[in-house]
C-alpha cells in the first residue's frame, strides 16, 4: 500500500485576503461600538448639564462659594468683566440691582455670570439698573442686559446722547453731550422698555432731598435697608468721571459704598455727604476708577475717614493704565486691610460679599473660574471620541501571519 505523504497546506492568497478582511471588519465593529458609546455619553452629558454640573461641583467642593450667599439677605456680586465695572446686587427684599455693565467685548462673560450664578433659581429680572456715567467700560454691555433681562427701573445719567435715536432727556438744553455709540445704544434700550420707569440721575435724587434713601425696603424679618445717592450727579463737570453716581447701601448696621469712577469733585461731595449723614466707617468700599491714583480718585483722606473693612477693585489683567495704582494699594496697607479683605477681579476673578440679617459678613472669590470646570468633562468626551475614531477607523495594512 502506497503511503500518502504529509502535505503542509498553505492558505491561498484568496483565503488570506478573506481572513484579513474579516479581521478588519471585526476590528472596525469594535471601534464603531466604542465611538457610538462615547458620543451617546457626550449627548447624555449635554442634556443633563444642570444636574451633572451641580453634582460634580458639590463632589469636588467647587460650590463652596454658595455658602457666601446662603441665608444672606444682601448679596454683592463683583463680576469680572476685565477693565470695566459690573456689580450685581440682591437686596434684602429679593429685588435685584445692576450697577454698570462693563465693556461691550466682555458682555458674554457678564451674561454667563448673571445667568449661571446670579439668577440661578429665580426670575431673570432687574428691578433697578444704574449706569453711573457714560464711559464705554461701564455702559458697553448694557444693550445685552436690556436684550436678555426684564428691567423695571432705569437710573440713567442726564448727559445728552447725540447718537441715540430715542433720546428724551428733559435736561438736553443745559447739559453736556456724548457721542459715545454704546451710550446711545443704551439710551435707546432704556426707552424701548415701554413699561419701565426712567429716573434721571440729577441732584434731585441725592441725600439732600432723600436723606432716608431714594430706594428703601425690608427683609422678611422687617430689617430695613436703604439706598442713598451721595453725589449731585452734576453733568456740568468737565471731567466725565466726576459725573459718576455714588451710592451708599445701608443694611443690618453695615455700610456699603459704590463709587463708579468718581474723582476729585465727586470726592468733595462724598466728604460732605458722609459728614452730614454721620458715616464714620464703611464695611465695603468699591474702589473708584479701577483703583487709580489717590491724586485723582480714592482720596487718601476720604479713605481714612471711611476706614473700609473690605475693598473691591474692578480691574483688567495687564491693563495699560497702571491700575490699580501702587499709591492706592499702599493706602490700603496703611489702613491694615490685608489681601483676604481685598477683591481684585484681575487676580481673584468674580467675587461675592454678603450680609445676613444678623450682620454677619461672608465672602467668596474665584467664582468665574469655578464655573468653567464642567466644560472639561465635555472636552474630555470629545477627545476620547476622536482617539477612538483615529485608532479604530484609520486602518493601516494588517500585520497578520507572514508567509514563511
Amino acid at each position: 500500500m502506497k503511503k500518502e505523504a504529509f502535505v503542509d497546506k498553505k492558505e491561498s492568497e484568496y483565503e488570506r485576503r478573506a481572513r484579513l478582511k474579516y479581521q478588519k471588519f471585526i476590528f472596525n465593529r469594535k471601534g464603531l461600538i466604542i465611538f457610538i458609546s462615547v458620543m451617546i455619553a457626550f449627548l447624555f452629558t449635554i442634556f443633563l448639564r444642570p444636574w451633572y454640573v451641580a453634582t460634580v461641583n458639590n463632589m469636588i467642593g467647587f460650590n463652596s462659594w454658595r455658602s457666601a450667599i446662603n441665608n444672606a439677605e444682601l448679596q454683592v456680586h463683583i463680576v469680572d468683566v476685565g477693565q470695566g465695572d459690573a456689580i450685581a446686587i440682591k437686596l434684602p427684599d429679593n429685588k435685584t440691582m445692576l450697577i454698570d455693565a462693563g465693556q461691550e467685548n466682555e458682555k458674554v462673560k457678564l451674561k454667563n455670570y448673571l445667568s449661571n450664578v446670579f439668577f440661578v433659581g429665580q426670575e431673570k429680572k432687574f428691578d433697578y439698573v444704574l449706569l453711573t456715567h457714560c464711559d464705554s467700560d461701564h455702559c458697553g454691555g448694557m444693550s445685552m442686559v436690556y436684550d436678555e433681562y426684564k428691567i423695571d427701573c432705569s437710573f440713567r445719567p442726564i448727559r445728552y446722547s447725540t447718537t441715540a435715536q430715542y433720546e428724551r432727556t428733559p435736561y438736553a438744553s443745559n447739559v453736556n453731550q456724548s457721542d459715545n455709540l454704546y451710550y446711545g445704544e443704551y439710551i435707546d434700550k432704556v426707552y424701548s422698555e415701554n413699561d419701565s420707569e426712567v429716573v434721571y440721575l440729577s441732584s434731585f435724587v441725592n441725600y439732600k432731598y432723600y436723606p432716608q434713601g431714594f430706594i428703601t425696603g425690608s427683609d422678611n424679618l422687617g430689617g430695613e435697608y436703604r439706598i442713598i445717592f451721595l453725589t449731585n450727579n452734576n453733568d456740568y463737570y468737565a471731567e466725565l468721571n466726576d459725573t459718576s453716581s455714588v451710592i451708599l447701601i445701608q443694611y443690618a448696621g453695615k455700610n456699603l459704598i459704590f463709587t463708579g469712577d468718581a474723582e476729585t469733585k465727586c470726592f468733595d461731595e462724598i466728604d460732605e455727604a458722609i459728614l452730614e449723614l454721620g458715616i464714620n466707617s464703611v464695611d465695603f468700599y468699591k474702589a473708584s476708577h479701577h483703583g487709580s491714583s489717590v491724586n485723582e480718585a480714592n482720596r487718601q483722606s476720604t479713605l481714612f475717614d471711611l476706614n473700609p473693612s473690605y475693598v473691591a477693585i474692578s480691574v483688567g489683567k495687564y491693563n495699560g493704565y497702571g491700575h490699580p495704582n501702587q499709591g492706592f494699594l499702599n493706602t490700603l496697607t496703611l489702613l491694615n486691610i490685608d489681601g483676604n479683605h481685598i477683591f481684585r477681579t484681575d487676580s481673584d476673578s468674580s467675587c461675592i460679599f454678603s450680609v445676613d440679617a444678623n450682620s454677619n459678613i461672608k465672602t467668596a472669590k474665584h467664582i468665574a473660574s469655578k464655573m468653567v470646570l464642567p466644560f472639561i468633562w465635555e472636552i474630555t468626551y470629545l477627545i476620547v471620541a476622536i482617539i477612538a475614531y483615529v485608532v479604530c477607523f484609520y486602518n493601516r495594512e494588517y500585520k497578520g501571519d507572514k508567509d514563511e
